[in-house]
């Protein structure tokens, strides 16, 4: 499942990115497809975190 990007944050650095993203209910986010992912608790599900 690929996530959207809600709304990005505003750069607080050169070197950092900051960006809201919607959790689906496999709890799974995949930022860089086939190398960086990471997984949250189904509890998450529907709520939004910052990445």
């Amino acid at each position: 499942m690929r996530i959207e990007m809600i709304e990005p944050s505003p750069n607080r650095s050169e070197n950092a990115i900051e960006f809201e993203v919607r959790i689906p209910l496999s709890g799974e986010v995949t930022l860089v497809p086939d190398r960086q992912r990471f997984y949250l608790s189904r509890g998450f599900a529907g709520r939004t975190v910052i990445v």
